[in-house]
């Protein structure tokens, strides 16, 4: 699922990994806009959970650069859907020049958006990790690492194309004209 003033579905859980790199190649057409919801996004990922029966690993991976604030009805709201999916929350945040470190300590800082959110996620309650990425060797780390920790085999619905019974239809719409044309041939014209 992509994200940016609200979010955009764009492939349902699956494990073929050229659809889910197709996606992600589609979404990277241009520069990233903006006005972001991070918080609109979190909502719909995990609300992709819901009706689900748990099996595998569930996780949501935020990939953003963090620069988002959230209302406290939204924050509750995100809280109680990735509790009550259990979904475990991994961020990867993308720093750029200058930006925060989540793991500064100064207390000034606490009200820079990307902490304050990465403290949001660490209070409510669920699996949840922060990978900073300063450059794109760190972002390849992370993901690796998110995909030996979360491995477990997931179980999902997908529809695969019908088939196709063109050619049978013609077919037997051919024959049963021929039997047709057969029989008008044969048909009786009249009495006299």
């Amino acid at each position: 699922m992509f994200f940016s003033g609200g979010p955009i579905p764009v492939v349902p859980f699956t494990q073929h990994g050229e659809v889910v790199q197709a996606g992600i190649t589609a979404g990277g057409t241009g520069p990233g806009l903006s006005q972001t919801d991070v918080g609109a996004a979190l909502l719909a990922a995990s609300a992709e959970f819901d009706h689900r029966p748990y099996s595998g690993s569930r996780i949501i991976l935020l990939v953003s650069d963090g620069g988002a604030e959230l209302d406290p009805p939204t924050k509750e709201a995100i809280a109680d859907s990735l509790r009550r999916n259990h979904v475990a929350l991994y961020w990867l945040y993308l720093r750029s020049i200058n930006a925060a470190r989540l793991d500064s300590r100064d207390p000034d800082r606490e009200a820079v958006p990307e902490i304050a959110l990465h403290r949001f996620f660490q209070g409510i309650g669920i699996p949840y990790h922060a990978y900073q990425a300063d450059e794109p060797k760190d972002l390849e780390a992370a993901v690796a690492e998110v995909g030996r920790q979360q491995n477990l085999p997931l179980d999902y619905l997908e529809r695969v194309p019908r088939a196709d019974y063109g050619r049978l239809a013609y077919g037997l719409a051919a024959v049963l004209c021929l039997i047709l044309l057969g029989l008008s041939g044969v048909q009786l014209r009249s009495w006299r």
